[in-house]
């Protein structure tokens, strides 16, 4: 039997990975629905900004905070359980630009404790669907977070959102869809019509202040998101190697 008032864990790498991705579905899950939204953000100890933010050259704990305060109000404007694992990122790890992208460094304790964390947070809760990212672009943190929860969630609970703005950056949704399907013969998509919730999808973009500097990052990602004329839409997929999604059920009863 499906629940009709599921608990959705959806996971964010850092601090604004799932308010870009699908910041469109967690507002209308948070508006329609009688869903518990638990928002978790795993490597939430970051001192990376945007070119042009104000916090740039101040003390690394200002910057985290600064970053973390962005999350908190995230969540709070659309009711949402907020965790965070406090991991710092990648780039507080050792990571260069020429090791970032791709899999996990053999001596990076913090990958092996990221995937600890997730299984005890995962095990203390009985979550009915698991929002993971794709890692898109390999980013070291999105490939960690992405690897343990195929570990540790069944795959029919298991919905995987396209990062952002990595998925951007890579095409429109035709070029992308036909990149994931390659990688990944067993997905299926499923798209999500946030045309009516644009508005929370937008101010999801914009309540990280922190990482939009100069680029117009709204734009970016509002056009990816086009899907026709006059719909805005989000994409999440699914396996279908053991049957029909029960994560996509559970979505149906969600919206």
């Amino acid at each position: 039997m499906r629940p009709t008032t599921p608990r959705i864990l959806l996971v964010s790498p850092h601090c604004d990975d799932v308010a870009w991705s699908v910041g469109g579905t967690v507002g209308m899950l948070s508006a329609t629905s009688s869903a518990t939204l638990v928002l978790v953000s795993v490597f939430s100890y970051a001192t990376v900004t945007a070119s042009g933010s104000s916090l740039r050259g101040l003390a690394p704990d200002v910057v985290a905070g600064c970053r973390l305060a962005e999350d908190e109000r995230f969540a709070t404007s659309l009711g949402l359980t907020h965790v965070t694992l406090g991991l710092p990122d990648a780039a507080l790890r050792g990571y260069t630009r020429d090791t970032i992208l791709g899999e996990p460094l053999p001596t990076d304790e913090g990958a092996r404790l990221a995937a600890r964390m997730l299984a005890d947070l995962v095990a203390a809760e009985p979550f009915d669907v698991v929002c993971s990212p794709l890692a898109l672009r390999e980013h070291v943190d999105h490939v960690i977070v992405r690897d343990a929860l195929r570990d540790i969630v069944r795959p029919e609970r298991l919905l995987h959102y396209e990062d952002q703005p990595y998925a951007a950056e890579l095409g429109n949704q035709t070029e992308v869809a036909a990149r994931v399907s390659a990688a990944r013969h067993d997905l299926r998509p499923r798209h999500v019509d946030v045309t009516l919730h644009r508005d929370a999808k937008i101010s999801a973009i914009r309540a990280y202040p922190s990482q939009l500097g100069r680029r117009d990052v709204v734009q970016q990602i509002m056009r990816y998101a086009a899907f026709s004329v006059g719909r805005t839409v989000e994409r999440l997929w699914a396996s279908t190697a053991h049957g029909a999604s029960t994560a996509h059920d559970i979505l149906d009863v969600a919206t």
